[in-house]
């Protein structure tokens, strides 16, 4: 599957002057949504990705159309739907939806963009630091297979687990809950793979990787066409 990835550092992203940030990389559109975000974590977390996220489309531009690049601020990057509720985002220019598949993920110090290309595929990450320490929470979600096979003694071990689910979930949902249990993480080989709700998903390709002191966790999802 053809998916890329992006990661930034939120230090180098908060050297740049905020208003104009926001006014070279956000469409108006975004820009309206932001004015509704109360929290500044979130507000920082909601321009960090969508500039992301938008240096990486127009670094594969190239391969997506032949018209010449746009300005950033002229794409707009959608994660709510009419009513309001979170959604998979989408990317859309010039009135229409990009065949992209997009997604965004934050840590404490870095910002990590994902996206796919063509209309069947479907991408969801997650990117999370080690030195946090979340071992007893994570233990609670892990499935009895899970339990067995994964070494709850290893931080590592379970991040990577946990990141997975996270990732799988973005990639699958349809606008149902994320409950961890569902999703099981297991590994044959090198080669990691996933079941949902016991039934093991042969169309998500899963890739998680240790990037400094931080877990690196994609899924890609083929979709079969209609």
């Amino acid at each position: 599957m053809d998916w890329q990835q992006k990661i930034q550092s939120r230090t180098t992203l908060r050297l740049n002057e905020w208003d104009s940030l926001c006014r070279e990389w956000l469409h108006e559109l975004e820009r309206e949504q932001l004015d509704t975000v109360k929290s500044d974590e979130r507000a920082e977390s909601f321009v960090h990705g969508r500039i992301n996220a938008k240096r990486l489309i127009l670094e594969r531009w190239n391969e997506l159309q032949e018209s010449d690049k746009p300005a950033p601020r002229c794409l707009f990057i959608s994660s709510r739907d009419g009513m309001g509720r979170a959604v998979r985002p989408s990317v859309n220019w010039n009135g229409r939806r990009m065949p992209i598949a997009l997604s965004i993920s934050h840590s404490e110090t870095s910002v990590m963009a994902v996206i796919g290309f063509g209309t069947t595929m479907q991408v969801g990450s997650d990117i999370t630091s080690l030195d946090v320490n979340q071992a007893r929470h994570l233990r609670l979600w892990l499935t009895d297979a899970e339990k067995k096979y994964w070494n709850e003694d290893d931080h590592e071990s379970l991040l990577s687990v946990w990141a997975l689910k996270e990732a799988i979930y973005k990639a699958s949902n349809n606008g149902d809950r994320f409950r961890p249990r569902h999703i099981e993480v297991l590994r044959s080989g090198d080669q990691f793979y996933c079941k949902i709700r016991n039934e093991r998903k042969h169309d998500i390709q899963l890739n998680v990787s240790r990037r400094h002191r931080e877990i690196v966790a994609i899924a890609a999802k083929q979709m079969t066409k209609s």
